[in-house]
């Protein structure tokens, strides 16, 4: 006669159906688990990135607008150096700001700053009629010479050639404006852009610096 505790034994070897598919439906839901989990993590990944590269690009058209009120607008020269105005007045470090600009304008924002400041030179000449002198304080330039030659490195023309060069229909037509505030021209990591013909002007790419705020 078979012992009951063997025949116990050989009746917990055989597969249980009921078990069988508690296990699949167990894992089942494991692995739906995990595969949610890591698409939450992934789609929560994408949205910490997307936050911060929008509010990289606010900073630097935030960095744009102040240089072009600046040029364009201010009749005070600045008591400071710009990199100190600039990073007390948007609250950052300059190191920061100027590693991020490069970053996605290919620039420096000196340059950015040069540039800005010889298309005002050209529409000062063209439509106002001023002489280089009176640009060249109205600019804040420190003399005359300063502005001509920066003005032959961005252009490749002396002031005087340059108008002699166009006429004012021309330059309306041909002239760009500095770029826009964010509202309607907003700068993106994915684009490059450079505004102006910068020459040999380009500054440093660097690479992108811790995101600190002062």
């Amino acid at each position: 006669m078979q012992n009951p505790n063997e025949k116990s034994m050989q009746n917990s070897d055989v597969p249980n159906p009921i078990q069988q598919n508690f296990d699949k439906n167990s894992n089942t839901v494991l692995n739906r688990e995990n595969t949610t989990s890591e698409n939450l993590d992934a789609a929560l990944d994408k949205v910490r990135v997307e936050l911060i590269n929008k509010k990289k690009n606010i900073l630097i058209e935030k960095i744009k607008k102040t240089v072009i009120e600046q040029v364009y607008y201010s009749e005070e020269q600045i008591k400071t150096n710009f990199s100190d105005y600039l990073s007390e007045k948007l609250g950052y470090h300059y190191t920061y700001m100027a590693n991020l600009f490069a970053k996605v304008h290919g620039c420096s924002i000196q340059s950015f700053i040069i540039a800005t400041k010889i298309e005002r030179v050209k529409e000062l000449l063209i439509y106002e009629g001023l002489t280089l002198t009176e640009i060249s304080y109205k600019l804040h330039y420190s003399s005359l010479a300063h502005l001509s030659n920066q003005f032959k490195k961005i252009t490749g023309l002396s002031p005087s050639q340059y108008l002699a060069s166009i006429s004012k229909s021309e330059f309306i037509k041909t002239h760009k404006l500095p770029e826009s505030l964010p509202a309607s021209q907003p700068t993106t990591l994915q684009d490059n852009p450079v505004l102006f013909n910068l020459g040999n002007l380009n500054g440093h790419s660097g690479n992108d610096a811790v995101y600190q705020q002062r």
